[in-house]
């Protein structure tokens, strides 16, 4: 009998309490790009299915670099030069996480103007416009530094630290793709075991990295950037470079095939004639399905279009699995 009274209270007081606080919490300022719960949409195609498909790992066959470089040029000088950053996250990290949304919501057909997180502008920091639009998710990236930080006595194991606050972060703020935590090197064995799950992961990967370079001086130096698989190798997206101009990116992000180019590409866009000797990286591998959300949706039967982000109410049985053209069926 108690195991009985304990469910009757998970599913009818609890799970409808904790429901409305996230709906609530979502509700509260425009910082979702998608509704809580997606499901049916009408198709044309086949006929008797209305479930809405699984969104791609991205929406092209191949990354389009040359579609990308205007757009890659505004994300890029979208900085200041300061050191800001919250939690671990700089603004290269930022500009990473903002190539990476970008990529993969529009496919190679760029935006022109407002961003994922930020709408990219020169000489600007990225983290104001980023705080005021999503305030939430930019509280929640100091709050993961709590949560995942464990004392550390090294540089090591710091970096270790950094690399998994930063696939937490990775989750946070895009978490309705599937991330996977690829790990981090330490040794040059390492880092080259990393490089080559890169090179040998599917095109259409996304992988944000988190490094760590030594010059000949001695002096440690941080950075991140986007690498995306491609047919003929991966690309490294350079991050937060102030008047960097579309040739540069360019030559940047020439294909590398093997472990050796690909780290000479890491080096370049990070600390030039230095020695890389930490390396942390997060994948993409695919998008996140919420669970019961192939059976329920509230007013928005696919979670895109203009009504992505909901009405700031409670819903109701009268709007579930509802489309512009009635009651979806599965």
């Amino acid at each position: 009998m108690k195991n009985i009274f304990a469910l009757f209270v998970a599913i009818f007081l609890v799970l409808p309490n904790l429901i409305s606080q996230n709906l609530n919490a979502k509700d509260l300022i425009d910082s979702d790009k998608y509704i809580f719960m997606q499901g049916f949409a009408p198709t044309k195609s086949p006929p008797n299915s209305h479930k809405a498909p699984q969104a791609p790992l991205l929406r092209m066959n191949d990354f389009d670099l040359e579609a990308w470089l205007p757009r890659l040029v505004q994300i890029v000088n979208s900085t200041d030069g300061s050191m800001f950053s919250v939690g671990v996250c700089g603004t290269c990290l930022l500009q990473a996480y903002e190539m990476a949304a970008e990529i993969l919501h529009y496919g190679n057909t760029p935006p022109a103007q407002e961003g994922y997180f930020f709408t990219p502008a020169p000489h600007t920091n990225p983290f104001t416009e980023f705080r005021q639009r999503h305030s939430i998710l930019y509280a929640t990236l100091v709050d993961i530094v709590e949560y995942y930080v464990i004392p550390a006595s090294n540089p090591q194991e710091r970096f270790a630290n950094s690399a998994r606050v930063a696939y937490a972060s990775a989750i946070s703020l895009l978490p309705q793709y599937n991330w996977q935590f690829l790990g981090y090197g330490i040794t040059q064995d390492e880092i080259n075991r990393i490089l080559a799950q890169i090179l040998q992961g599917s095109v259409g990967s996304l992988y944000v990295t988190s490094t760590t370079h030594r010059n000949s001086e001695g002096v440690n130096t941080h950075h991140s950037v986007l690498l995306v698989r491609t047919s003929g190798g991966v690309r490294v997206l350079q991050t937060n470079v102030t008047g960097a101009p579309d040739y540069y990116l360019r030559h940047i992000a020439r294909e590398n095939a093997t472990i050796q180019s690909l780290q000479e590409s890491l080096v370049q866009v990070g600390v030039p004639n230095s020695q890389l000797i930490m390396l942390g990286v997060s994948q993409v591998n695919g998008s996140y399905t919420i669970p019961f959300a192939s059976a329920l949706s509230f007013s928005d039967c696919s979670g895109e279009g203009d009504s992505r982000r909901g009405n700031a109410r409670i819903p109701t049985a009268s709007a579930l699995n509802q489309c512009a053209s009635g009651r979806c069926n599965q």
